[in-house]
C-alpha cells in the first residue's frame, strides 16, 4: 500500500475486503482487476472493472471488495466537509489491512448495525 494526503493505492486479493468510511465524494478507481462496492443507505451496488471509477454518494461506510486480485485507488474529493476528508480514513484503513494480515476481524466501523 502507498499512502498520500490526496490518494491511497490499495491492493486487494481476491475476496479482500476494505471498509472505508465518511468519505463522501472521494473517488475510487479501479487501476487493475476487478472489484465490487456497496455502500451504506445506497440502493444498488457498482461493479468496476480496470480503467473505470465510481464517486462515493454517501458519508457512512462504503465497502470495496477484490472480486479477483485488484489494485485501486482511493482518491480525496477536491472539496471535502471538514472533518471527512479520506486522510481522516488512513488510519482505521491501515489498522483494517493490518489485522486482517494477521488474520483477524476488524473491529465494526463506528455507526455500523
Amino acid at each position: 500500500m502507498m499512502l498520500d494526503t490526496k490518494w491511497i493505492v490499495v491492493e486487494l486479493a481476491y475476496r479482500g475486503i476494505v471498509p472505508v468510511e465518511h468519505a463522501a465524494g472521494a473517488r475510487i478507481d479501479c487501476l487493475q482487476g476487478r472489484i465490487w462496492i456497496t455502500e451504506q443507505a445506497r440502493a444498488g451496488d457498482t461493479v468496476l472493472e480496470a480503467g473505470e471509477s465510481h464517486e462515493i454518494a454517501t458519508s457512512g461506510v462504503a465497502v470495496i471488495q477484490g472480486l479477483r486480485c485488484a489494485r485501486i485507488a482511493l482518491r480525496e474529493p477536491a472539496r471535502s466537509p471538514a472533518g471527512s476528508t479520506l486522510v481522516t480514513c488512513i488510519g482505521a484503513l491501515w489498522r483494517s489491512v493490518r489485522a486482517a494480515g494477521r488474520g483477524q476481524v476488524p473491529p465494526a466501523p463506528r455507526g455500523a448495525v
